[in-house]
């Protein structure tokens, strides 16, 4: 219960943890059984709250979605609570700017910088690009 208390927590968290500190593996799964029958484990719950968490950390749907999945999250479910999050798009660029400031970058160097620190957060490429603005015609410099 005290687990339970400080955050919430995915039903294979919870199991994983109880059967860590020793419990036999069957008695863990009547154990969140339990605890999801009386709401107090909710997975889409937790899916939700994470993430808001990793949104709040700038933190874009592909590296929230492994990161609900490693938790023991559905893919399903996973979907679900990142097509409830925020317009990425519009949270990619808003990271850009805080990290880079309001200007586009002017050269290719720059964007390709700016591009990886995206990628490693977890945007996809449509988010990336439509964070950096139009693209450039070809040929110019």
């Amino acid at each position: 219960m005290a687990m339970l208390a400080r955050r919430e927590r995915s039903s294979r968290e919870v199991l994983d943890a109880l059967v860590s500190k020793g419990w036999s593996r069957e008695v863990a799964e009547a154990t969140v059984t339990e605890l999801v029958a009386e709401r107090m484990i909710n997975d889409q719950r937790f899916a939700e709250s994470l993430v808001r968490v990793l949104v709040q950390r700038g933190q874009g749907p592909q590296r929230i979605r492994r990161t609900l999945v490693d938790a023991g999250i559905d893919s399903e479910l996973a979907d679900s609570a990142l097509e409830q999050g925020p317009d990425f798009r519009a949270l990619a660029g808003e990271i850009r700017r805080r990290r880079f400031g309001s200007a586009r970058p002017s050269s290719w160097p720059e964007k390709a910088r700016q591009m990886r620190f995206l990628q490693y957060r977890g945007f996809t490429e449509d988010q990336i690009s439509a964070s950096l603005g139009p693209a450039e015609p070809e040929g110019q410099d």
